[in-house]
């Protein structure tokens, strides 16, 4: 099997063990940093780390619900996993979470897939073959200017962009990752988030991004190596190769 079939078994996998759980009595605690994870995101972290881990023993292992190994440093490849993005929403027994699973080589992502099992959604990448939404290539929207450019992002990051001509979307339940999904699906123009993320919480959208036509980079418009010793990023810079300059260069005079 190669690794991007085995992504995508994975990740259905991984949807039916969440959907097991999903408005059950999801057992929840708050973790040492004050978020929070349930059964559902610990038996999802288990299915997929003894099925990839398994059928590829020589590639490395990052996962927001599991211990780090640090002898994944050491290796050329590396599964990026968040089980559940939206964690907060999954316990609410709100539809708006997801799966999120990436491969990188050499901190670059090579594959990369998303599925919204609420939604019936799998978005899928592969690094010089585009990106797809349940089989249907996406193509981002783009412009050289911020007009009406619908942006994805929290207040913070809406302030930074006051008085540039974008339209604000509300995303308050909305997981990063699917906001990289849905920029990638054109249906928001702007991702923007500022501050420390983790890999897990990008890794898995950033590819659907480039390979759908669009730019990722950090605040500072650096791009972005994933699986380093400490696995975070500096914020959030995601639109249409064009719209990403006017986005930077907006930033810049601010």
């Amino acid at each position: 099997m190669q690794d991007v079939e085995l992504l995508k078994a994975a990740l259905l996998k991984a949807s039916d063990v969440a959907m097991q759980f999903f408005r059950a009595d999801v057992k929840k605690k708050q973790k040492p940093d004050g978020s929070l994870v349930t059964a559902g995101d610990l038996a999802i972290n288990d299915e997929l780390h003894e099925m990839l881990t398994t059928a590829r023993p020589d590639y490395g292992w990052l996962s927001e619900e599991g211990p780090d190994d640090p002898t994944r440093l050491a290796k050329q490849r590396c599964w990026i996993l968040d089980p559940i993005d939206g964690t907060r929403s999954f316990a609410d027994l709100r539809e708006e979470w997801c799966i999120g699973l990436c491969l990188c080589e050499n901190g670059k992502p090579i594959i990369c897939g998303v599925i919204q099992p609420t939604k019936h959604l799998l978005y899928l990448a592969e690094a010089g073959k585009g990106a797809t939404c349940n089989g249907a290539p996406l193509h981002m929207s783009d412009a050289a200017n911020l007009n009406h450019a619908r942006l994805a992002a929290r207040s913070l990051a809406r302030q930074k962009l006051e008085g540039s001509g974008v339209d604000p979307v509300n995303v308050s339940y909305t997981p990063q990752i699917t906001r990289l999904a849905m920029l990638a699906g054109s249906e928001v123009d702007i991702v923007l988030s500022f501050g420390p993320k983790h890999d897990w919480d990008i890794a898995p959208g950033a590819l659907l991004v480039t390979e759908a036509g669009g730019k990722i980079s950090d605040e500072l418009g650096r791009s972005m190596i994933f699986g380093q010793a400490d696995p975070k990023q500096n914020g959030i810079v995601a639109a249409g190769t064009a719209r990403h300059a006017a986005v930077m260069t907006y930033l810049e005079r601010t």
